[in-house]
């Protein structure tokens, strides 16, 4: 769907004598928020045990996105998967076989979703959407790359199969985090794969790119500006950070390496924190960037991402403008870079 422009296979059992020592091994690991038909009895979600012991989930609740408590002896082994259905005659219609359900849900699926323990404790805590870092930049719809870096005002628009078009939102690398939207994608499965391994499951994923920012925020014509931010890879060795910035109207980028050495505006050496320094500007330059990280096994990652038309020029990168002025008063300013 395309809106206008964010490895073991278990089985679920009733075992009274699981630990939740390892509580923390539980984490969300598919989504169906948006379904096909727009039936909210049709979404679902699915836990995954990433852990060696099984996990006794009693008590357990969904405290954000929808309200559920999770009935006593519900216990997931090490390695499964349990589903958790808004409904569960609409799901075992939906995908007969798949015996390892909890459901009976209050509310809908938003962009949230808080797991907590018997204790209250937040186990995992995630937002999703079908756009932005959790979708592909495309040209608009009808559009015909041409000379025009613009693309004649088409614009751009997300592309996103888990937002109304069949699929689920599945992780990709359960070892990495499940709070970075680039661990996720559409299942490439209709209607996903609840109770089983997911269907874009890679134990080996380009860098995750993630909380990137530019201080200062508004920077002067007498301003270096850092831009800085977290890598995180299955590896650590081998990781290679770069930036590629051009100021408006450049014909080409310079590419500058970035660091994780503590003294490039990344914070503390070794932190997973890349940092790189850029030049001062004349007052009034907007400077466009990129970031692109590649790890040891050549797996590249560029942010922003975006699905290139034939022929076309880099044009979805991230801006900051020089600007000298000072401003005063208690409204807010917004500023629109373009």
């Amino acid at each position: 769907m395309q809106t206008a422009v964010k490895f073991f296979c278990g089985i679920f059992v009733f075992l009274a004598g699981a630990t939740s020592a390892f509580a923390g091994d539980v984490i969300v690991n598919e989504i169906m928020f948006h379904p096909a038909s727009t039936n909210v009895l049709e979404e679902w979600f699915e836990l995954y045990n990433a852990g060696s012991t099984a996990v006794n989930l009693s008590g357990w609740q969904i405290t954000k996105g929808v309200a559920f408590t999770f009935p006593t002896n519900t216990v997931l082994v090490a390695g499964g998967y349990l589903v958790v259905e808004a409904d569960g005659p609409t799901f075992a219609a939906k995908h007969p076989g798949v015996a390892n359900f909890v459901a009976g849900w209050a509310g809908t699926l938003g962009h949230s979703l808080e797991l907590s323990d018997n204790t209250g404790h937040v186990i995992n805590s995630i937002e999703f959407y079908a756009e932005g870092d959790w979708a592909a930049r495309v040209l608009g719809a009808g559009g015909v790359a041409g000379a025009l870096d613009h693309y004649g005002g088409l614009g751009w628009e997300w592309s996103a199969p888990h937002g109304g078009a069949g699929s689920s939102l599945e992780l990709i690398n359960p070892a990495l985090p499940n709070t970075y939207a680039h661990n996720w994608g559409p299942s490439a499965s209709l209607n996903g794969t609840p109770g089983r391994p997911n269907s874009i499951a890679a134990t080996n994923v380009a860098p995750l790119i993630a909380g990137i920012a530019h201080t200062p925020v508004l920077p002067a014509p007498t301003d270096v500006v850092t831009v800085s931010a977290r890598i995180v890879d299955e590896h650590t060795n081998g990781l290679t950070v770069t930036i590629d910035y051009r100021v408006d109207g450049a014909a080409s980028f310079t590419t500058a390496p970035m660091f994780d050495d503590g003294a490039h505006g990344d914070g503390v050496a070794g932190d997973g924190i890349y940092g790189a320094i850029l030049p001062a500007q004349p007052n009034g330059t907007i400077v466009e960037f990129y970031l692109q990280a590649r790890d040891a096994e050549n797996n590249l990652r560029t942010y922003p991402n975006w699905t290139a038309p034939t022929g076309s020029t880099r044009t979805a990168n991230l801006l900051y403008q020089v600007d000298n002025g000072s401003y005063s008063g208690d409204q807010p300013v917004y500023r629109i870079i373009m």
